[in-house]
């Protein structure tokens, strides 16, 4: 028996067919997975910007599990005929699943003076492809040239492993001097993304 639970939304365009649901079964995963890739390919966004590794089928599970998910009023698929053609959701905790057994402690750089951290630089390889994930210097020892020396032996350390290039995502104001940091150790610009927030004034939209 077929216990898909339906929502009516009063706001939606009148498509012929289109109708919005909940969560139905594990089959969802690959109808996700879908919907990512799709929209990758429509707006013609670089495959390896960092924003936008699209997952797979055994991603999206990995991440979301289905006791996680089944029931979740957070997500709402939106299809036509059947096929899922878009998702949302309030509010997921993409978690990424990590094996310890394959961190390789080459790759983070780290700065010490005398026994204090004062800044770090973390990378790692995630499908074939060299990111470096996070740096990082205490306010106090910025400006100082600490991140790019410790971002020089990460990525040469990245390129020992057969990285032909390597991303990273920062803000685009640039208020600390990421950004100059980066270009100047050879980094380019692809893409830039744009978040939004929506302030509620009033208790209806």
């Amino acid at each position: 028996m077929d216990t898909t639970e339906y929502v009516s939304l009063p706001s939606a365009p009148a498509i012929p067919g289109l109708r919005f649901r909940r969560w139905h079964d594990i089959g969802d995963y690959q109808e996700l997975a879908a919907v990512r890739e799709g929209s990758r390919e429509w707006d013609r966004v670089d495959v390896l910007s960092a924003r936008e590794d699209v997952p797979t089928a055994e991603d999206v599970a990995a991440s979301f599990p289905e006791e996680e998910v089944r029931g979740s009023s957070d997500l709402l698929l939106a299809e036509i005929d059947d096929q899922v053609i878009g998702y949302d959701h309030v509010f997921w905790r993409w978690t990424e699943v990590t094996d310890v057994s394959t961190f390789d402690p080459e790759l983070c750089q780290v700065a010490w003076v005398d026994d204090d951290v004062v800044g770090f630089v973390l990378s790692r390889i995630h499908k074939g492809v060299g990111m470096i994930a996070e740096v990082a210097v205490r306010t106090v020892w910025q400006r100082r040239g600490i991140a790019r020396s410790l971002m020089i032996p990460a990525l040469n350390a990245l390129h020992a492993r057969g990285m032909a290039q390597v991303r990273l995502f920062t803000d685009a104001d640039d208020g600390q001097g990421a950004r100059r940091l980066y270009e100047r150790v050879g980094f380019r610009e692809v893409k830039q993304h744009i978040f939004y927030r929506k302030p509620f004034v009033s208790e209806t939209l």
